[in-house]
């Protein structure tokens, strides 16, 4: 059968492509690329309440048979504060992340009924 490749574009890789996520929150961005062949190489996240959910996902298959995140990194700093040696030792193929949401209650408040 071979090696398994894959296709970006112009851009074939021989491996799962690498990432780096960064302001992680719990991760469901993450489950995404993971779902979508990607592999995470660390996740960085500021909250600490964020990472230890992160922690405990990767400990456990989930329901789809998966352990996401199993060898990734996870780094509760703040990104001002990381360098690219923290995030990863080996190549990266793809950074990604989002920027901080609003809390759900300052949002909620915002509401009109």
């Amino acid at each position: 059968m071979g090696t398994p490749t894959f296709r970006f574009g112009r851009v074939t890789l021989r491996r799962k492509p690498r990432y780096v996520s960064l302001f992680t929150g719990a991760g469901g961005l993450d489950i995404g690329l993971e779902r979508a062949g990607l592999k995470a190489i660390s996740l960085s996240e500021v909250e600490e309440v964020f990472c230890g959910t992160l922690e405990a996902n990767q400990k456990k298959k989930h329901v789809d048979g998966v352990n996401y995140f199993r060898d990734a990194r996870i780094l509760n700093a703040d990104i001002r504060e990381v360098s690219g040696a923290d995030l990863a030792d080996t190549g990266v193929d793809v950074v990604g992340g989002g920027p901080r949401a609003k809390h759900f209650p300052v949002l909620a408040s915002n509401l009109v009924f």
